[in-house]
């Protein structure tokens, strides 16, 4: 079955996946922004069955499928709800950790000798299994889950804006709009952004003034990393990386085009990802506690349902 976990000792995902990532960055692709607004009922990715909302890495996965739409269901769960998987249809790879507690050998870790004291350590594995888009399922007539196409609209979405306005406006960082350059300064603690109206677009505008707040909650007062390196250096280009993520996974949760801000720092990138197979899914982890630091104050009711949905 397309859906059953894959428990193959041999495999290592950590490669897989980020071999993945640095072939689309090879080619110039940024697999984790979405430039096409996809359904009509939100860009966050998610499981269509049972709502859950995908975060970090997997925001990145489904991402590099090209699908439109933003609900995935397993095998299963389509057929359960009477869908039908096309016949040819691939499936795509998303990730989950399981635990294991692990104690001293021939050691009990309280006073019974059960090993449920503080010297237990909790072992990650990364696991994967395969979900479907909605657009490579045959639905039912009138079923609920069948694609929803969105209305023409322009990249300048009203509603949209007003949401990413909130978004910044909650943050109440000092936000300056001059010069040709867009940038956060750590020492003065702001950022500087060109003028609004020097942007081709509203969305183009706002990716920007995202990926510049990313890098703001860095500050050693909000998330704290390492925002001390310099050009050329893998600190800096690690720090690019989870500001361009975390802009990413913030437009597609406020309905923004996304777009990739600094191309040049692809080589960068791809020299820290082949050095480390595991720096993405840190990088990615960091991106989405930045997104998580800057809608917090914006809206109550998303906080809610991002921690429901981890």
């Amino acid at each position: 079955m397309a859906s059953k976990l894959q428990h193959h000792a041999s495999r290592d995902l950590y490669a897989e996946i980020t071999d993945r990532i640095v072939e689309a960055l090879e080619r110039g692709v940024a697999p984790w922004v979405c430039p096409w607004r996809r359904d009509g009922e939100g860009g966050r990715p998610r499981n269509g069955a049972s709502g859950h909302v995908y975060r970090g890495m997997n925001v990145v996965l489904t991402a590099m499928s090209g699908f439109a739409s933003s609900r995935w269901y397993t095998y299963r769960q389509a057929r359960d709800l009477g869908g039908c998987v096309r016949k040819g249809e691939k499936g795509t790879q998303v990730i989950y950790w399981q635990f294991i507690d692990a104690k001293p050998a021939g050691k009990g870790n309280d006073a019974g000798g059960n090993g449920a004291g503080p010297n237990v350590r909790r072992i990650p594995f990364l696991k994967a299994y395969s979900v479907f888009n909605a657009e490579q399922i045959d639905w039912p007539s009138g079923s609920k889950h069948a694609l929803v196409v969105p209305a023409s609209c322009t990249a300048d979405d009203d509603d949209n804006n007003a949401q990413v306005e909130a978004v910044i406006a909650a943050s109440r960082a000092a936000i300056i709009q001059q010069g040709t350059r867009a940038y956060y300064s750590p020492g003065e603690d702001r950022i500087v952004v060109p003028a609004k109206a020097r942007f081709e677009s509203s969305s183009a505008y706002f990716s920007t003034v995202l990926h510049e707040l990313a890098h703001w909650t860095g500050h050693e007062g909000r998330l704290s990393r390492d925002l001390k390196g310099r050009f050329g250096t893998e600190s800096y280009a690690a720090e690019e990386l989870i500001a361009e993520m975390a802009a990413a996974f913030l437009c597609a949760n406020l309905g923004i085009a996304g777009k990739l801000q600094h191309a040049e720092y692809i080589a960068n990138w791809i020299k820290v990802l082949q050095g480390d197979k595991r720096a993405i899914f840190t990088a990615a982890r960091l991106a989405q506690e930045a997104a998580d630091y800057l809608l917090r104050p914006a809206s109550p009711d998303e906080v809610s349902d991002l921690q429901e949905a981890a």
